[in-house]
């Protein structure tokens, strides 16, 4: 989560910028699409994460912050084509986005109470919170379903089609 943290605070505001740029992002679709093909032609991987495949891992979480990039299907790819086991790669995969998601969550929170702008109830963030980490749990088992299965390339069809639109759309 280093790396993430640090490209986060680095460059907020580069990358809050990016996300206004809508053929910056169906060109990054198209990137990830790539790099989720590339898992097609992985043999059985069977390595631990260490500490180099983690932090590499990292880096790729933190290039995921750009808008396009999938984080769970950046550090999961870059996690298969290192050689770790498709569980391992899934499970630190998810571990490793908790403090990221609970650190910007709380950035965000103490943005708005400093701007003087936070008017929901803290009841209504909780249920968001809550809400988001269902979905994405759930979304997650899928996508693991997928994994096992050796399907996990199949994301890159979607990624290729929304960015080619996207694409041609925005240029």
């Amino acid at each position: 989560m280093i790396p993430a943290m640090v490209v986060g605070f680095t460059l907020k505001d580069t990358i809050e910028e990016a996300f206004l740029n809508p053929f910056f992002v169906s060109l990054m679709l198209l990137v990830t699409g790539s790099l989720l093909y590339s898992t097609k032609f992985i043999k059985e991987p069977e390595k631990d994460v260490n500490a180099t495949r983690g932090f590499w891992m990292g880096v790729a979480q933190a290039v995921a912050i750009l808008p396009g990039i999938s984080r769970a299907g950046s550090t999961i790819s870059l996690g298969l084509l290192m050689g770790v086991d498709r569980d391992k790669v899934a499970n630190f995969s998810f571990l490793m986005v908790l403090p990221v998601i609970a650190g910007a969550m709380l950035l965000e929170v103490i943005d708005l109470i400093s701007l003087g702008e936070i008017q929901i109830p803290t009841s209504s963030l909780i249920v968001g919170f809550f809400t988001s980490f269902l979905a994405g749990y759930f979304a997650l088992s899928y996508l693991i379903k997928l994994l096992k299965r050796r399907k996990f390339h199949y994301f890159a069809f979607y990624c290729w089609t929304v960015g080619i639109i996207g694409v041609i759309a925005f240029y």
